[in-house]
């Protein structure tokens, strides 16, 4: 299947601090067999708010991005929003150049952002109250191929929170600057949940729409280039205030958040419905995160 599509966006990103303004176009070819490979072309405008920090209003401004990006998904489950049994594996890479629109900018960066999804959804054997076990991951990276300032843009960074990471506000687990979220170039997030009915007498069961209740745990980080390396180096620190560094794979683990909660969730026509009561259980200083109800829409488990 071949189709070309061009479209326009704004979007404010408040736990950032900035507007984004994108205009672009993509052409892409595509089979359920070999997946999907795009050419895109885009011009973004990162609009800094008043009182944005330094890390955002340094990035702030118009660039042009070219990239090539390919994608492919395996999908068994009997449900995106409510699965039961089945799993999912996707993937995205792209190879992408980011100019900046001025002409004495920033030069030109080339980098590959590859990002991938796994769950895997089991009924539990012979347990007669229909409960399933649910696992769930995702993990991604940037990767600099050269040119630019060694900084990735700021629009094109992983951000973690909320329906990635439960207990957490939209992009409020990673690095920050002062109060605003600045995103990382790598991160990874999982969570393991069990699913039952809700009981045949209760207000749930009524509901129009597939209920279920569940318990969860969940766990995820996010980080910058800089600490990427050091995981390797055995040296990094995250950005913004206090990331003092630790060292290489201890300072990742201590940095890993982790929450825990039990929910209700409902598969509406529009989505995934969740209503969660979350306990954190290991977060940063700088972290936003949503002790206690948390309500969610999203259009998958996780």
């Amino acid at each position: 299947v071949a189709e070309v599509a061009a479209d326009r966006s704004a979007v404010e990103e408040a736990a950032s601090a900035y507007l984004q303004n994108r205009t672009g176009a993509v052409a892409e070819l595509s089979s359920p067999t070999f997946g999907a490979l795009a050419v895109l072309s885009e011009w973004r405008h990162l609009a800094a708010h008043e009182f944005a920090s330094a890390a955002v209003a340094g990035l702030a401004g118009g660039s042009f991005k070219t990239a090539l990006r390919y994608r492919h998904k395996t999908d068994t489950r009997d449900s995106s929003w409510m699965p039961r049994e089945g799993s999912l594996a996707a993937a995205t890479v792209e190879l992408a150049r980011v100019a900046d629109a001025a002409p004495a900018g920033r030069a030109a960066a080339y980098y590959a952002r590859v990002e991938g999804a796994a769950q895997h959804h089991v009924p539990l054997a012979g347990d007669d109250a229909d409960a399933t076990l649910s696992l769930s991951v995702r993990s991604g990276a940037m990767l600099p191929l050269g040119g630019g300032d060694g900084e990735s843009p700021l629009v094109d960074r992983f951000f973690l929170g909320g329906e990635s990471l439960r207990g957490f506000e939209p992009r409020g687990a990673g690095p920050h600057d002062g109060e605003d979220s600045i995103g990382g170039d790598a991160f990874i997030a999982a969570t393991a949940a069990i699913s039952v009915p809700p009981p045949a007498r209760s207000i749930f069961a009524l509901l129009p729409v597939d209920t279920r209740l569940q318990l969860f745990v969940a766990a995820g980080n996010n980080v910058p280039l800089s600490s990427l390396r050091g995981f390797f180096r055995g040296t990094g620190a995250e950005s913004g205030k206090g990331e003092a560094g630790k060292k290489g794979p201890a300072e990742f683990s201590t940095r890993t958040r982790a929450s825990v909660g039990v929910g209700i969730v409902a598969a509406l026509p529009v989505g995934r419905l969740e209503v969660n009561w979350c306990h954190v259980l290991r977060a940063q200083e700088t972290d936003a995160v949503k002790r206690g109800l948390q309500v969610l829409l999203t259009a998958n488990m996780g």
